[in-house]
């Protein structure tokens, strides 16, 4: 079972991906802004983040590069969620995908389980 932290400052995206990704076996944490994903992080690791962008107080360009500035924390996968079309939004921010809202709820469960199970390297 993985950790994931889902941030998103509406309730009702919190409610789908918690609910798909908690089914899929997952433990899953939620924030409303990149500030509360921080705060918690600081209180409990997780092994991917499921960030969206376009957030008040703290947006998901700034979570990612306040999060990827510390050490400890630059090894966590960022997955972006957002409504604009990824064209130089989070390019400051390294993120290993991008996923368009609105989404498909199969297609960010197979982006997520590819993420978090990449398939095993057969020695050769």
């Amino acid at each position: 079972m993985s950790a994931i932290l889902v941030i998103d400052d509406e309730p009702v995206i919190l409610e789908v991906l918690e609910e798909a990704l908690t089914s899929e076996g997952h433990e899953v944490f939620t924030a409303r802004h990149g500030g509360e994903g921080l705060a918690h992080l600081a209180r409990q690791p997780v092994d991917l983040v499921l960030c969206d962008l376009m957030m008040p107080v703290m947006d998901g360009g700034t979570f990612c590069q306040t999060l990827h500035s510390a050490p400890h924390f630059q090894a966590i996968p960022i997955v972006l969620m957002s409504a604009a079309p990824d064209s130089g939004i989070g390019d400051n921010c390294s993120h290993v995908a991008f996923i368009r809202k609105p989404f498909d709820i199969n297609n960010v469960l197979d982006t997520i389980a590819r993420l978090l199970d990449p398939p095993l390297q057969v020695a050769a």
